[in-house]
């Protein structure tokens, strides 16, 4: 199955992602629980726009591992995409708060644009321009 893993990632990264989806459901009629199948085909169906379709995948990833940074950023994007900022935001956020990840704070802020909620977002970029100059600042 590991082979088959790889095959479909490599033709993913190759965006040929009638034949990849192929093989992520191969897999899972094999193992529907197979964690990494269920988050890449998730995330297949987010870049392809089913959303619908990704937000079963990504659901199903989440009940296996709920502090998977990148299941957890990609539901944010979703919710982004299908305009549920709320529930966008509580991705974005339970992500921050678990693995302190970089893009779910940049997708958080561009979510607060979109909701208009510009302080928030001010806020946050504000934030994250400091880190960015204090790491930089550390890094001569």
């Amino acid at each position: 199955m590991l082979e088959e893993l790889k095959q479909a990632l490599k033709l993913h990264k190759e965006q040929n992602f009638t034949q990849a989806e192929k093989v992520y459901l191969g897999i899972l009629q094999k193992d529907q629980q197979n964690f990494e199948t269920l988050q890449l085909l998730g995330t297949l169906y987010l870049q392809t726009g089913k959303f619908d379709d990704s937000e079963v995948f990504l659901t199903k990833a989440l009940k296996i591992n709920s502090n998977n940074p990148n299941v957890l950023n990609n539901l944010g994007i979703l919710f982004k995409n299908k305009k549920d900022f709320k529930k966008s935001e509580i991705f974005f956020k339970k992500n921050i708060k678990i693995n302190n990840f970089l893009d779910s704070k940049i997708n958080l802020g561009n979510v607060y644009i979109l909701s208009e909620k510009f302080e928030n977002a001010l806020n946050l970029f504000l934030v994250l321009r400091l880190v960015h100059y204090h790491v930089k600042f550390l890094m001569i």
